[in-house]
């Protein structure tokens, strides 16, 4: 009995042993196979570093393809071509009238040079030059008319307003022209006004009613003024530059050739005057341009531009 338990026992001892053993075998690693892994890690050939050619080949999300050209930096007539197809697909604003389709433009009847100048107030010479388009009988002229008068105003040491005779039927052709006059007798910006703010009645009676009241002038006076040749060269003319600067309707204003189409509040009109009177600033402090110069050398670089 005491041999059997005896065996047991033993038995025992051994197979505790037998466990310890292959526990250690299991938690610590063989220090002959750590040399071995060392010794292999140490013949591992690093990958050689990337070129710049097979930088740029590589794809934006890792992976590596055909070379791809590098592309030059944009040049400014490319820019520039690029603003001009962008304002070619420019949807027109509301309050935005359309200029009516023949493009056939009044002939000169005399000589350019001697036509009515271009009525004109504000700073002389100035930072700023607004070209105005307006046509007396659209109700959005009217609109930007007041509103544009008002940046005129807040701006008189270094805005210049001219305003532009852009008409679309006959009947306000017959209203330009008898604007025209008025300049002539230095009271376009009163007889402007007027014809803006009583649209509905333009026509002969009240032409002969403010020129008697304003003009102080008889009926036949006024229908010479508006028949001779300086005023319908200035409305050629007019309509000449609106062809070729890209007014394709009114109101249209261009600010330094910066266009903005349609009638807009006075917050949007302020906005590019500032904007272009930084540029203006810049542009006389770093290539020493003359005031006399600043709005003519701006408006070019700024055609076919929109905001």
């Amino acid at each position: 009995m005491s041999n059997r338990v005896f065996r047991v026992v033993a038995l025992s001892a051994f197979l505790l042993a037998v466990a310890c053993q292959s526990s250690q075998d299991a938690g610590e690693p063989d220090p002959g196979a750590l040399q071995k892994q060392e010794a292999a890690s140490k013949l591992e050939v690093a990958p050689p570093p990337a070129s710049p050619s097979s930088a740029k080949e590589e794809a934006p999300g890792g992976a590596t393809g055909t070379p791809t050209a590098i592309t030059q930096k944009p040049t400014a007539s490319l820019k520039d071509v690029r603003l001009r197809k962008e304002f070619s697909k420019v949807r027109p604003p509301l309050g935005y009238s359309p200029a009516p389709a023949s493009k056939v433009l009044p002939a000169l009847r005399g000589k350019p040079e001697l036509a009515v100048p271009s009525p004109a107030i504000g700073a002389n010479p100035a930072k700023v030059t607004v070209l105005a388009f307006f046509d007396f009988e659209c109700q959005n002229s009217k609109r930007a008319f007041v509103t544009i008068r008002q940046i005129a105003k807040a701006f008189p040491t270094e805005l210049r307003l001219v305003f532009k005779f852009s008409p679309r039927t006959k009947n306000g052709t017959d209203a330009a022209l008898w604007a025209i006059a008025a300049a002539r007798k230095g009271k376009f910006w009163e007889v402007a006004e007027q014809l803006f703010v009583r649209q509905a009645e333009l026509g002969d009676g009240l032409y002969e009613e403010l020129g008697r009241k304003i003009l102080q002038v008889d009926t036949k006076d006024v229908k010479a003024l508006i028949a001779s040749a300086e005023a319908e060269d200035r409305l050629a003319l007019d309509m000449a530059d609106g062809q070729r600067m890209g007014a394709k309707g009114t109101p249209a204003l261009y600010f330094n050739g910066v266009l903005v189409l349609g009638a807009r509040p006075i917050g949007k009109y302020d906005g590019v005057v500032k904007q272009e009177l930084a540029k203006a600033n810049l542009f006389m402090r770093n290539f020493n341009i003359p005031l006399e110069e600043v709005s003519a050398r701006l408006t070019p670089r700024n055609l076919g531009q929109t905001r």
